[in-house]
């Protein structure tokens, strides 16, 4: 039989190697999206969280950042008042750095929610149980705030990528692998909506 024609360098690929240069670099130990349904089907508040970014997501992806999520494509992820920080592998050598900032609550208006809070033994007994009810809103809103951003203008996601830029600030793969990631940790923790909103949730516990 005649030989396979030379490719490039004399290198022909097999599926393997085509496959692995389509996708991006695979990394150990990192953090993996757990939920069959991604981030459809999700309770409150973390539903909540998903529509204020949904929105801005291309379909293609949304596609894709999810399958990063899964494959564990997120070397690092941390949730501070007010700011998510994720390092994401991608098909370059270098890593990604994505950050998602939330607009905060100032102390006052913390203040005043943990007055209200404190006042009402309910609240205690909810949030130590590890619920989150939806009349919590009320209470934001009764301060003019919302517990969950309702404006493009208190979220700010950013990413390293080039594909960030292409896109004109439209949330990149990068981006909705790391938001998927914390909306999973919303639904097992609702308490770091607070800290997303500037207070610790376990330090708002305590107060």
């Amino acid at each position: 039989e005649p030989a396979a024609p030379a490719v490039g360098n004399g290198f022909t690929p097999n599926s393997r190697q085509q496959r692995r240069n389509d996708g991006p670099r695979r990394i150990k130990n990192g953090i993996r999206l757990r939920r069959k349904e991604g981030i459809d089907n999700l309770p409150w508040p973390a539903s909540a969280w998903v529509v204020r970014i949904d929105g801005r997501i291309d379909p293609s992806m949304r596609l894709e950042g999810l399958d990063y999520a899964r494959a564990g494509q997120a070397a690092s992820l941390t949730v501070t008042p007010g700011l998510v920080e994720a390092v994401v592998q991608g098909r370059a050598a270098r890593p990604y750095r994505v950050r998602i900032e939330v607009a905060q609550l100032n102390a006052q208006e913390w203040d005043r929610i943990v007055s209200i809070m404190a006042s009402e033994a309910i609240w205690s007994a909810k949030l130590l149980s590890g619920e989150l009810p939806v009349g919590v809103e009320v209470l934001f809103r009764s301060l003019g705030r919302t517990l969950v951003p309702e404006s493009d203008d208190e979220m700010r996601p950013t990413c390293t990528c080039q594909q960030f830029s292409d896109l004109g600030g439209a949330p990149c793969k990068h981006i909705v692998a790391a938001w998927a990631l914390v909306m999973e940790r919303i639904e097992a923790d609702s308490l770091l909506s607070f800290t997303l909103r500037g207070l610790d949730g376990q330090r708002l516990l305590e107060r």
